[in-house]
């Protein structure tokens, strides 16, 4: 369960996740909170002896560009003393609350004898996918899938805000076939009254980039630890190209031989078009579905492309190796191990550290980001909405012939995504005509992003890019179910009726 920790009053919103267990004495924490209050709940937690304040570092910083995106994902620490374990569970409370809240830890601590040389993971390659939230395209779910196991990923932990039917259907299908290997993390609103909601003074949710997308990350990164070696931090519309042909998994072997300390692949963020026409467009059933136009696809020529966007990059990384993650570029990798640098750089979580040091990134003391070059791994990233959206023509660099990374893959994930169908009910699932919905949702949330709702207004949503703020121009909002609650409130100051005299 997540857990949520707000009060009623302009004192101040905080709200943080479930915890994870990193080192004997160390559990991780995400935390959302609101800045520029003074007179805020300070979180505590029970050591084994008193409640003592979490520490806690600001990780999104997308913060310093849309300054209305009020409510911050923190990463906290706490240390429990050497005969506390706290292995199932951990209680929290407030400076301004008497109530005591239990919340689930999750152990991600080294195995016994860690190794990092010889340690073997259950899985090498996992994929955690940012917080799905108003999505319809049940096609896009199901080349996202088969992409990612045609390619070798054997984990996935996706993040659900809000879908359509159809797509709930293809998740669940998933979940039925990979198991424990698909695990979907429900990521729902934070809690608000509903004589609030939509109110951008009394509703977080209008105040949070997206739907919380920093807090989910680093939540992915800290639960992903020794169970993946290797982490891609990629969308749901991003493929990895490997130059070589080699699997994916094996080029990034390689990457580690060749830097041992890599904490972070950094990858160059390539902008491509699939045909416009694709041909799922009009899919009813998903034994219809084939991907040959991903073994087709187009790249505008680099001057049609922003300066911005040209210049993005995007990560793999190895979990217990980064201690904070932004979605383009590590915040903070872990120290090495101890062997390797003096007793006066930190401890090994360096999360404590991170509050304070300047460069993290740059310390010779910590796991390192390598830039890898484009000609060797990168990333596609492949946008499926019509141009016209935006009224503008596209140039391309190559008018007459195609961008062919993935013709190989394209025709594994046919054939691959055939046989798994084969003796499943999806197979003849009616998706309806769910292509409406998804044009008209697709169409407004891109204007929404380009020019937020009630921008440049006095009073009104400021130019933080939340969900909450784009969902009131959505006309097939119906159409859409949100996860179910995860967060509470445990810094709730209401009255409360007493029933026995003190």
């Amino acid at each position: 369960m997540r857990i949520g920790l707000s009060s009623t009053v302009p004192l101040g919103m905080r709200f943080d996740s479930s915890s994870t267990r990193t080192a004997s004495s160390v559990v991780c924490r995400s935390v959302l909170k609101e800045y520029e209050i003074k007179l805020r709940p300070i979180l505590k937690y029970w050591n084994g002896k008193e409640y003592v304040d979490i520490q806690e570092r600001k990780v999104d910083p997308i913060m310093r560009l849309f300054v209305d995106c009020r409510i911050e994902a923190h990463i906290g620490v706490v240390r429990l003393k050497e005969n506390v374990d706290a292995e199932g569970s951990l209680l929290l409370t407030t400076d301004s609350s008497s109530q005591i809240h239990r919340v689930h830890v999750w152990d991600v601590r080294p195995p016994r004898n860690f190794n990092a040389s010889t340690f073997k993971y259950p899985l090498k390659l996992g994929v955690c996918l940012q917080p799905i939230f108003l999505h319809s395209d049940w096609t896009l779910v199901v080349q996202f899938f088969e992409f990612w196991l045609a390619s070798g990923a054997t984990k996935f932990y996706i993040y659900l805000h809000s879908a359509t039917r159809q797509v709930r259907a293809m998740l669940d299908f998933y979940q039925r076939k990979l198991g424990p290997d698909l695990e979907i993390i429900e990521w729902s609103d934070l809690p608000v009254a509903q004589m609030d909601r939509g109110d951008f003074y009394r509703d977080p949710n209008t105040r949070l980039f997206q739907v919380g997308l920093y807090a989910a990350i680093n939540d992915c990164l800290l639960r992903s630890r020794f169970h993946v070696k290797f982490l891609s931090m990629l969308d749901l519309d991003e493929t990895l190209q490997v130059s070589s042909g080699k699997y994916i998994v094996h080029e990034l072997e390689s990457l580690s031989i060749q830097h041992p300390n890599m904490g972070t692949a950094s990858l160059q963020w390539i902008y491509a078009e699939q045909e416009l026409q694709n041909e799922n467009n009009e899919a009813r059933y998903p034994h219809e579905l084939r991907f040959n136009t991903l073994g087709k696809i187009r790249k505008p020529s680099k001057d049609n492309v922003h300066t911005v966007y040209a210049n993005f990059r995007k990560l793999i990384q190895r979990p217990e190796r980064v201690v904070l993650t932004d979605i383009h570029s590590t915040l903070v990798n872990e120290l090495l191990e101890e062997d390797e640098r003096p007793p006066e750089s930190g401890e090994m979580t360096g999360v404590s550290r991170a509050v304070s040091e300047h460069d993290l990134r740059t310390s010779k003391y910590r796991y390192e980001e390598v830039r890898v070059p484009s000609d060797r791994l990168s990333v596609i990233h492949l946008r499926r909405f019509n141009p016209a959206f935006q009224g503008s023509k596209r140039s391309y660099s190559i008018p007459k012939r195609e961008f062919r990374p993935f013709e190989g893959t394209s025709r594994a994930m046919n054939a691959n995504f055939v046989a798994r169908i084969s003796n499943d009910i999806i197979r003849d699932y009616n998706t309806g005509d769910w292509q409406v919905a998804l044009a008209n949702t697709m169409r407004t949330l891109e204007e929404c992003r380009y020019f937020p709702f009630n921008y440049k207004q006095t009073i009104g949503k400021g130019a933080c890019q939340a969900v909450a703020n784009c969902e009131p121009l959505i006309s097939d909002l119906h159409v859409f179910t949100k996860a179910e609650p995860i967060w509470k409130d445990v810094a709730h100051r209401g009255k409360l009726i007493e029933y026995v005299k003190h």
